[in-house]
């Protein structure tokens, strides 16, 4: 396979000191690296379609770049609502996606295949498949191969409990604790069986301790067990339930800690797990308790893989990352999710969450797009919005940005609400319509709008100034034509009437009207919404058209509430509207091409005239 020998150094000195270069340099410099589309695409390599990695080769599906995902299995699953298919209260089709159907129709190519070693010195993956082992190169690597539950030398802990890091897992937990009910039918005498010890109560333990509580209530009556019988304990070294998570600590924690207790979950803080034997815990204050069902979910570490590739870790062997999230030492290499140790701008370590998780790979997808485009690369800075827990079938928290606390149907529906906002991001409304009827209907990704940088404030408010003047000429103009068919929809011509004006002045009037419409598109509109631009301009323009038809033509007798245009008002509303849309969509396709315009230029003039020498291995 061809590569380049220099592509670490070449990337590395291409972010050392970009303050101190020139434009044309900064961006030519990583540039040169990538264009030689004739000769050799470059070969990224996604391992894992977590979260992170996902998002990232959806982000990559209309890239000049030979692009492999590999994962071990052909669906992708949501690993924060795993806890409820778990129990039975979700399908489990609710919470996962096929991947052979998301990608069918992109350029990614899908790998089944399990990921047994890394060499990063030779730049090859090592894999196991249905066929045998192979190896697969590549250019640049990307890591997310997520986390793996932390045993921390516990004696029995890891051939004794059963923990909730996947889908096959929540799968194996499902069946067991039917199991468990199934065996103490038969054995009557061993009440033990019936308790479900659950080993750490952070946000996973404390969700899934909710889930169960609930859950028994329905196995009772299957079971035909008495409910009281039925014990759920949540074990853990701390003084509280949540108590690693920084935004609980306030109100989230005692509201917690209350709804357990109603629910007759038994909490048993401040002590340890000192060792872990069939059907028993052994407790490091000398307790001990039975039971029919163990359950860690105390902590995770990075994936062991990490590690053995020599990469720089953490304690909690996760990879040391800096701000483009590339792995110390291999610039080459991108580590996303839960594998990466990823700090905030104060240096703080970024938990290993879902939120982080999908942050970080549209941005790393952003990245190569923007090397590829010979542009600065993009620093990973995630806004940590808040968590959102549920604990059963009704019960929910919620604290957002640290200010906003809702609970119970509330809090439930915000939970469902981000779990259908990402599977939109993956497959839009069609995907959210299949799991919403609970199918594995074939749904292919959809392309997600590319990040623009912003541009300072008075190159975009002049911009904006230049697309709605033509916005509203073209409006105008239409307007006009139709005023000479016996349509009133003569815009400029009813300002002048009601301003008692030239006409001239009702066209600047419309002009400017438009010109504000336009900067207010910059302040709200500019790329904080997904979609086509003119899917954005069809939305802006009702907001225009609804402000028009309130405040400003009701006011020259001439709006939707006056009775002064009789058999004429409804084709003005539809006109009006047409015409508020043509130009909303207009303006925003016209702001949009010319804030992206430039970089096109830049790109062109900054392609090398040859390609740059290339070395095969």
């Amino acid at each position: 396979m061809e590569t380049h020998t220099d592509l670490p150094n070449l990337i590395r000195n291409g972010h050392k000191n970009m303050d101190a270069q020139s434009t044309e340099q900064k961006l030519g410099r990583l540039q040169q690296i990538f264009w030689h589309k004739n000769k050799h695409k470059p070969r990224i390599v996604i391992l894992g379609a977590g979260y992170a990695g996902l998002t990232c080769a959806i982000g990559l599906q209309n890239l000049e770049a030979q692009v492999t995902l590999v994962n071990q299995h052909d669906y992708h699953y949501l690993t924060t609502l795993l806890h409820e298919p778990a129990v039975g209260r979700r399908d489990f089709s609710e919470v996962t996606v096929d991947l052979p159907s998301l990608l069918e129709h992109t350029a990614i190519e899908l790998k089944l295949a399990k990921v047994t070693a890394l060499d990063l010195e030779s730049q090859t993956v090592y894999l196991s498949e249905a066929e045998g082992d192979a190896a697969l190169n590549y250019d640049f690597l990307v890591i997310g191969l997520g986390s793996k539950p932390e045993f921390y030398a516990i004696p029995g802990l890891e051939e004794n409990a059963l923990t909730l890091n996947n889908w096959n897992e929540a799968v194996r937990l499902h069946l067991r604790v039917e199991e468990t009910l199934l065996q103490y039918k038969e054995h009557p005498e061993e009440s033990w069986r019936t308790n479900i010890v659950i080993g750490g109560a952070g946000l996973t333990g404390v969700e899934l301790a909710g889930e169960l509580a609930d859950a028994y209530r329905k196995l009772s009556k299957d079971y035909g067990i008495p409910r009281k019988d039925l014990k759920v304990t949540l074990v853990d070294g701390s003084s509280t339930v949540l108590a690693s998570c920084q935004a609980c600590q306030d109100r989230v924690i005692p509201l917690a800690t209350e709804i357990l207790e109603n629910k007759g979950i038994e909490l048993v803080p401040n002590v340890h797990v000192a060792s872990i034997e069939p059907n028993r815990v052994v407790l490091d204050d000398g307790n001990e308790i039975q039971a029919g069902l163990i359950i860690w979910t105390g902590g995770v570490r990075g994936n062991p893989l990490i590690e053995q590739s020599g990469l720089e870790i953490n304690r909690q062997k996760r990879a040391v990352v800096n701000e483009f999230l590339q792995a110390e030492g291999h610039p080459e290499v991108f580590v996303l999710g839960d594998s990466a140790a990823a700090t905030t701008e104060n240096g703080d370590l970024l938990p290993p969450t879902a939120q982080v998780a999908i942050h970080q790979g549209p941005v790393a997808a952003e990245n190569f797009h923007r090397v590829l485009e010979g542009l600065p690369m993009l620093t990973s800075t995630p806004k940590m919005m808040g968590v959102v827990l549920s604990l059963g079938h009704k019960d929910a928290l919620a604290v957002i940005e640290n200010k906003y606390h809702f609970s119970g149907w509330m809090a439930r529906t915000i939970k469902n609400m981000i779990g259908y906002r990402y599977i939109a991001k993956l497959g839009g409304f069609k995907l959210v319509w299949a799991k919403l009827r609970r199918q594995n209907t074939a749904t292919p990704a959809i392309i997600p709008p590319r990040h623009i940088p912003k541009r300072p404030l008075l190159q975009r408010l002049g911009i904006a100034t230049f697309a709605g003047l033509l916005g509203t000429a073209a409006f105008s103009t239409l307007g006009s034509l139709a005023s000479s068919l016996g349509w009133p929809l003569n815009t400029p011509a009813m300002l002048s009437e009601f301003l008692k004006a030239p006409l001239a002045v009702g066209w600047l009037v419309h002009g400017t009207i438009g010109t504000l419409l336009a900067w207010i598109y910059v302040f709200v509109f500019d790329k904080r919404w997904g979609g086509t631009s003119l899917m954005r301009g069809l939305f802006y323009g009702l907001i225009a058209f609804l402000t028009a038809q309130v405040l400003v033509m009701p006011m020259m007798g001439k709006g939707f509430f006056s009775s002064e245009m009789g058999a004429l008002a409804p084709a003005m509303v539809i006109g009006s509207f047409l015409g508020h849309w043509l130009y909303a969509a207009s303006a925003s396709w016209i702001y949009e091409r010319g804030i992206a315009i430039d970089y096109a230029d830049l790109r062109t003039k900054l392609k090398p005239e040859s390609d740059p020498p290339v070395e095969s291995n």
